[in-house]
């Protein structure tokens, strides 16, 4: 059974200093193919030739349970669609996200806040959601594993993988671009905390007006 649990170094440091393991799970039809994809992924140490630490099989139920593992109430199952990024200003990689939790708010949340690759700046980056069997979010999860778009790290990977890719890239309307301006607009009012505003800030202001300078940026 093709299903692999994965201990690997963190991306991440302790505040000792030291760099702590972590477990992902993996469908792979080898090991070795399971590992090579682990190897890609951001949250794991990948300029480390030691980064794998253990590999082991496992059922089909531990790859379900560990996919679940954030859910703390009912177990529900969704599939959330969302814009991927670093196609293009004018176009997106049509993303699948199969999401175990409580309810669909939730799952929505859980793609905004660590769904790898997709469009924060747009206001329609999240754009549906669907309860779905264990069934289905099994096989969505199954075929993410193997997405190539998932997996690359630099432009030149891309490059690389851009044959698998390019089925699911898709032009942006004009409509969508509208709302990408709408959600670049510098939002300079405070909350009570005296952070900035829930609406998204721009990375680089002078680069936004640079490129887009039919597009005013309104002062508040």
């Amino acid at each position: 059974m093709p299903y692999y649990k994965i201990k690997a170094l963190s991306s991440k440091i302790n505040k000792d200093s030291k760099i702590p393991l972590i477990n992902l799970v993996m469908y792979g039809e080898t090991k070795d193919i399971a590992i090579e994809m682990v190897k890609k992924r951001p949250e794991i140490r990948r300029n480390n030739p030691e980064v794998i630490k253990d590999v082991y099989e496992i059922s089909e139920e531990k790859y379900v349970e560990h996919r679940c593992k954030g859910c703390k109430g009912e177990k529900k199952y969704f599939e959330v669609f969302a814009k991927g990024g670093h196609v293009g200003r004018d176009k997106y990689y049509e993303c699948i996200f199969y999401i175990c939790s409580e309810n669909k708010i939730r799952a929505i949340d859980i793609v905004q806040k660590h769904a790898p690759r997709i469009k924060r700046d747009h206001i329609d980056g999240i754009f549906g959601a669907n309860e779905i069997s264990v069934e289905e979010f099994l096989e969505g999860n199954k075929r993410n594993d193997q997405d190539s778009y998932f997996h690359c790290n630099s432009k030149h990977e891309q490059k690389e993988a851009i044959k698998a890719i390019k089925p699911n890239i898709v032009k942006e309307t004009q409509e969508g671009l509208k709302r990408r301006a709408i959600a670049k607009k510098i939002d300079t009012k405070k909350n009570n905390k005296g952070k900035r505003g829930t609406a998204a800030v721009l990375r680089n202001e002078y680069k936004y007006k640079k490129m887009n300078p039919s597009n005013k940026i309104e002062e508040t």
